[in-house]
């Protein structure tokens, strides 16, 4: 009985050996992590909201206004039913991510098989974890993980012969409760079966998606008539990002999303992409690429016109899905390679996950903002701040007279999940003595800097890897101690 157990289970985990290796590389990821505080978005999208539910054991369902973004209130809700259960800590809130980085993983992989790939399905997985967008919103307590594990989910499930209902089914809703953009997306998807089926036979396809439409449209309609607002209002905090912008500013962003196609290493994909596609060519046989160019064209209908057309809404992760079905693509080209028996597929592969990997290490110009959020060259921060807060509180530096940029604004409760809940006041505040400042912080232009270093002293500077942190005070303040 005991041999027959061990055979069995040898022969389970020869089948599953790629499952049960992504299911550890996302332990091994969020792990790693596991105390980093919370950095850039997920200081709101995660922490704040998460803290609104937590601490008021639920008794409400929409977010006040001041931290209320228009999304859905789930991811907030889930992290928070994470603390109650577990206990709040940054461990838990990391871990609580290892179903989401998962279930992407799984499901890409999923996808390469049902593509015909079966022996070499784990290897859309392992592109896509490649991916530096993707693989640093990982290493964060981030939605975005969340709304790409939904989205392969949905798209495993409708590009399966027959459909994968259940799939289908619980990614809608998945996309439904993570955010407006996850909204977006699924309406994406729906306009994609209209292309690939025609209107008719895509409306019909689309059915799959009514329990995701109906958590969506309803929690829009009862969000409008609770706050008589969709998306934003005049008085959010994010009311600046969504200004709507002239034929410049329009023309700036088109000048953005080619920049976030080629950032982080992703010109090469674009090249080794471009040189597969010729290489097939000379083969003369056909690729196919039908689906994932219908596939781009109509999630670029859903998602690009808010890249484009607002201020701030120009963010790499917001191209995720996006990113994801050109990945998808790279990797099915390749092995499309390896069928017509191109004996350098293996080095192909090996060269376009370094090239991934170096994309870490890009370094923008200096009037370019970086997408910190978008590459791990921002790990350094977190030990940075750490050494900087300790030197404040031994030095008696009060954070109340302290201006910083965001995402350094947030409570110290808020972004490190301990008992204090003071913070930094704004850089424009007057009553600012010292100053708290990174080249992590996108809003701190040349001028504001020049002009702190004018009126100022540095008392601590401390530098690693790509990112430093300083802190200032004024050298009247200075001459009065």
């Amino acid at each position: 009985m005991e041999l027959q157990n061990n055979s069995y289970l040898y022969t389970y985990m020869k089948q599953h050996l790629h499952t049960i290796l992504f299911g550890l590389i996302a332990f091994v990821i969020v792990w790693f992590n596991r105390n980093h505080f919370f950095f850039w978005d997920t200081i709101q999208l995660t922490s704040m909201h998460a803290h609104w539910f937590y601490e008021g054991h639920f008794s409400t369902f929409f977010l006040p206004t001041n931290m209320d973004s228009g999304h859905p209130p789930f991811w907030g809700m889930y992290h928070a039913g994470m603390w109650m259960i577990f206990g709040k800590s940054l461990t838990v809130s990391h871990l609580s991510m290892s179903p989401f980085l998962f279930g992407s993983l799984f499901f890409a992989k999923k996808i390469g098989e049902d593509l015909g790939y079966t022996q070499h399905g784990w290897l859309f997985g392992l592109f896509l974890l490649a991916d530096p967008v993707f693989l640093t919103q990982a290493s964060l307590v981030s939605p975005d993980v969340a709304l790409s594990c939904f989205f392969l989910m949905t798209l495993y499930g409708i590009l399966r012969n027959p459909v994968s209902r259940w799939a289908a089914v619980l990614g809608a809703i998945g996309l439904a409760m993570i955010s407006m953009r996850g909204m977006m997306t699924l309406a994406g998807l729906g306009l994609f079966l209209v292309f690939q089926n025609g209107f008719k036979d895509g409306l019909r396809k689309m059915l799959v998606f009514i329990p995701g439409i109906v958590v969506g449209m309803g929690f829009l309609i009862a969000h409008s008539l609770q706050t008589k607002w969709v998306g934003y209002h005049a008085d959010s905090p994010w009311a600046e990002s969504f200004q709507l912008v002239g034929i410049k500013g329009f023309l700036k962003n088109i000048a953005v999303l080619i920049w976030r196609n080629l950032d982080l290493g992703r010109v090469y994909i674009w090249i080794l992409l471009g040189a597969m596609l010729y290489k097939l060519r000379q083969y003369k046989v056909p690729v196919f690429p039908s689906i994932w160019l219908r596939l781009l064209l109509a999630l670029s209908i859903t998602l690009l016109p808010t890249f484009l057309f607002y201020k701030g809404l120009n963010t790499m992760r917001y191209l995720m899905p996006l990113f994801i079905i050109i990945n998808l693509f790279f990797v099915q080209t390749l092995l499309h390679l390896r069928k017509q028996t191109y004996p350098r597929w293996v080095m192909v592969f090996v060269a376009s996950l370094f090239v991934f990997m170096s994309g870490h290490f890009w370094k923008s110009p200096d009037n370019i903002a970086v997408a910190w959020d978008s590459t791990l060259r921002h790990l350094p921060y977190y030990e940075l701040r750490k050494d900087a807060l300790s030197f404040m509180k031994a030095k008696q530096v009060p954070l109340a007279q302290t201006a910083t940029f965001f995402p350094n604004t947030a409570r110290l409760r808020t972004i490190d999940l301990n008992a204090n809940a003071e913070k930094m006041i704004a850089i424009e505040e007057p009553s600012a003595r010292y100053y708290f400042i990174s080249n992590v912080y996108n809003d701190m232009t040349p001028a504001i800097r020049s002009e702190i270093e004018t009126k100022c002293t540095v008392i601590f500077r401390k530098e690693k890897g790509s990112v430093w942190v300083e802190i200032w005070a004024l050298k009247t303040k200075l001459s009065t101690d």
